[in-house]
């Protein structure tokens, strides 16, 4: 809705479209890495008053169910659209994502959650099968 010289934001902004880990388009990513995440985005979109802010966070669950298994709560990323989320205690066999929401100026938060593929912490060291000599 515009007036005369300035806009009124009705609606909240949409979410980025693609949430992307180590700047890979994997089905399941897998890392040895259980400290931190790296992931990048595409920008999100508002039409009335832009994205002020991005927020990021880690769960072991996907977006309908993404409060039961929270690891790392929102955190407030600015405008940025890259992140290494630290400080984590992420866990080997354990399937973990990273979602991303937008926020408007005017402080309307995305209602959709947008999340990588499947990040897999594998630091089993592989074992040699009987009858193998390395």
């Amino acid at each position: 809705v515009s007036g005369t010289g300035f806009r009124i934001d009705i609606s909240s902004p949409v979410a980025p479209s693609q949430v992307q880990f180590n700047s890979t388009s994997q089905s399941v990513y897998y890392t040895t890495v259980t400290t931190s995440l790296q992931c990048n985005w595409t920008n999100g979109y508002d039409r009335y008053s832009g994205i002020s802010r991005y927020w990021v966070s880690v769960s072991t669950e996907t977006q309908n169910n993404w409060n039961n298994g929270i690891v790392k709560d929102w955190t407030d990323n600015g405008t940025q659209i890259t992140v290494i989320i630290s400080s984590l205690s992420l866990q080997s066999g354990v399937t973990y994502y990273v979602g991303v929401k937008s926020e408007d100026y005017v402080g309307w938060v995305s209602s959709g959650i947008t999340v990588t593929t499947a990040i897999v912490i594998d630091t089993t060291v592989p074992t040699m099968p009987d009858g193998c000599r390395a």
